[in-house]
């Protein structure tokens, strides 16, 4: 009697899963809109759990496409038109209860935009939201709580990009201004060059390739941050326990760390350079031809340096060391480094 009534109750769901889902397979279009531009100009996109592809065309119009496994209509997106702006928000999503559920509703949306919109909002709750065209717009804001972000190329005077646990990859961004935000997914990017950047993580990874801005504040409580790159009029880079590594430093910088080990290198368009740690390592690589004045202060930590011949000891501070490096007649930087407990490594590559 037990396997028949068991036999029974799949029976029962197995039916009610395939009358739920109607018309429609899963991953099949069952909603198409077609908005003529007008006068829009702006594009606003609200989603929970559906993934949402945002795709340039040159039609005159926008497209919203709707991939659902279930064809009902109330399921289907809201669109409407508030001033010069459009408003996309995703249909209603049912509470499923189990174990008699009929399953989470799923899918995903396509919206396509011609160049015509300049500014774009997109946010959403779990799903996931992928940019893999290029943009070039006045603003372009991102947000997600729990799924991924992915963008190829976007261009603009402000770009703003936030995630809450899911993670952030960002292959070129040219823009005025860039915020970049994650709680606690990596934050990746091939090339950022802005006027103004800001990027901060609070215990995910920090990656970048390239980073030009005329300031830059890159940020990470817990994670990584490594730069193969970076040019800056004045970045200020830092994290509380992870380590940082700096390919190429040109411009000035301030870098510190905590806990983790610092390890860099600087180019002939170095400005000043100041680094601290609390028990971390750090390890600079200057090149040989490089003038500049060296300062160095630590409580416990060894100092080792190509140079130390031209290094004395301050007499009213015994754990100050110093020194002038180069050719006087050049510009001068300074050049800091500041640890606790932590040894400082100082070489010449060339």
């Amino acid at each position: 009697m037990r396997i028949a009534f068991f036999a029974f109750v799949f029976s029962t769901l197995t039916i009610l899963q395939a009358c739920a889902s109607g018309a429609a397979d899963d991953g099949r279009l069952v909603n198409e809109q077609e908005i003529a531009i007008g006068q829009i100009n702006a594009i606003a996109v609200h989603y929970g759990s559906d993934s949402v592809a945002f795709l340039r065309h040159d039609s005159p119009s926008i497209i919203v496409r709707e991939y659902i496994d279930r064809n009902d209509s109330a399921l289907f997106a809201d669109i409407r038109l508030a001033g010069n702006t459009l408003v996309v928000t995703g249909g209603r999503r049912p509470v499923t209860l189990m174990p008699f559920s009929i399953g989470p509703v799923r899918g995903h949306v396509e919206i396509f935009v011609p160049q015509a919109i300049m500014a774009i909002e997109i946010t959403t709750s779990s799903g996931s939201i992928a940019i893999p065209d290029a943009h070039n717009v006045a603003s372009f804001t991102v947000s997600n709580s729990s799924g991924r972000i992915r963008a190829n190329s976007i261009t603009a005077d402000s770009v703003v990009m936030g995630n809450s646990s899911g993670g952030i990859s960002i292959n070129n961004i040219v823009a005025d201004s860039v915020r970049i935000g994650s709680s606690s997914g990596a934050i990746e990017a091939r090339s950022i060059e802005a006027g103004a950047a800001d990027i901060k993580n609070s215990s995910g990874r920090i990656t970048i390739d390239s980073l030009v801005a005329e300031s830059a504040v890159v940020r990470t409580s817990s994670g990584r941050i490594g730069i193969d790159s970076i040019a800056s009029g004045g970045a200020e880079i830092n994290s509380s326990s992870g380590s940082i590594a700096l390919g190429r430093i040109e411009g000035s910088a301030r870098i510190g760390s905590s806990s983790g080990g610092v390890r860099g290198a600087l180019g002939m368009g170095a400005g000043n350079v100041f680094i601290s740690t609390t028990s971390g390592s750090v390890t600079l690589d200057l090149p040989r031809s490089l003038s500049f004045d060296f300062l160095s202060r630590s409580s416990s930590g060894s100092l080792r340096t190509s140079f130390d011949d031209r290094l004395f000891s301050s007499v009213s501070d015994r754990r100050l060391v110093q020194g002038s490096i180069g050719d006087d007649n050049e510009a001068q930087r300074t050049i800091e480094i500041t640890t606790s407990s932590g040894s400082r490594r100082v070489n010449w590559v060339n």
